[in-house]
């Protein structure tokens, strides 16, 4: 439901990444916008889930509010004016504490900084992306979405049908518009696909 509000209701699950910010250590990341080269109002969120507190020591979210609305040259100046410099104004810290959810525009400027304390912080990053701005701006290949879609109608009825407790509401998925529709006995496909064009 909050994707279909956030995004809208032709999303498809594109990828997820996993995150290890190794105690004393874990590189920094730099300035950044997540992989959307395209200008526009699109709504492209991530959904990153915390398992462990994540704070200033132990190299949290940094991001600068308001800056997905910030055209490419602006967010471009930023990012060589900041490099690798937490501290520069607007700039604030997302800190969280472990099961929060984070949902950040993916032209939202972030970064972090290296781990300096002692504590592991781990993310799990879900990017979600519409059908129609993929067919707009051709950033995944078809039959990935395709295969993607089919993916998360499989893990949805998974979901449904195994014995967990029944606390929450069932999801119910809307399949886009000439994409898949999957159903049970149905293949699927459960290679790991990133190709990005």
């Amino acid at each position: 439901d909050l994707l279909t509000r956030m995004v809208g209701p032709d999303f498809i699950p594109c990828y997820e990444s996993l995150v290890f910010k190794l105690p004393g250590h874990g590189s920094s990341v730099p300035w950044h916008r997540d992989g959307n080269p395209v200008e526009g109002e699109e709504r492209i969120f991530n959904i990153d889930i915390y398992p462990d507190r994540s704070t200033v020591e132990n190299s949290c979210l940094w991001v600068v509010p308001g800056s997905h609305l910030w055209d490419r040259e602006k967010a471009d100046e930023w990012v060589r004016r900041g490099r690798e410099d937490f501290d520069l104004p607007g700039a604030v810290p997302a800190e969280v504490e472990p099961g929060d959810v984070l949902l950040h525009h993916t032209k939202v400027l972030h970064g972090s900084t290296i781990n300096h304390s002692a504590s592991l912080r781990r993310v799990v990053y879900f990017d979600n992306r519409a059908v129609s701005w993929n067919r707009r701006y051709r950033w995944w290949k078809e039959e990935v979405m395709e295969r993607r879609c089919r993916l998360y109608q499989y893990a949805l009825y998974q979901r449904k049908t195994t014995p967990y407790p029944m606390d929450d509401e069932v999801f119910e998925y809307r399949v886009p518009e000439a994409m898949p529709i999957w159903c049970p006995g149905d293949p699927v496909d459960l290679q790991s696909d990133r190709e990005a064009p």
